[in-house]
């Protein structure tokens, strides 16, 4: 898993169309499943897992900061 939310979670959140699997007929099927509304509420739940472990706005400023203070760079 490439994306950054499939990332963060280390778990397929959001399908993934890479090279051959970027297909009008792969897309289409993701989209139809989220009218289906399990599939909508757990897709939802794992984006609010996601900003979760994330610990809200400003993230990549703290994974940047701490990357710095690890090389000895004081910000």
């Amino acid at each position: 898993d490439v994306s950054p939310p499939n990332f963060v979670e280390m778990k397929g959140i959001v399908p993934e169309f890479i090279q051959d699997d970027a297909t009008p007929e792969n897309v289409a099927m993701s989209a139809l499943e989220l009218l289906q509304p399990e599939k909508r509420e757990k897709t939802i739940a794992d984006y609010q897992e996601m900003r979760s472990a994330l610990g809200g706005e400003g993230a990549c400023d703290r994974v940047a900061r701490s990357i710095l203070e690890d090389l000895g760079i004081v910000v």
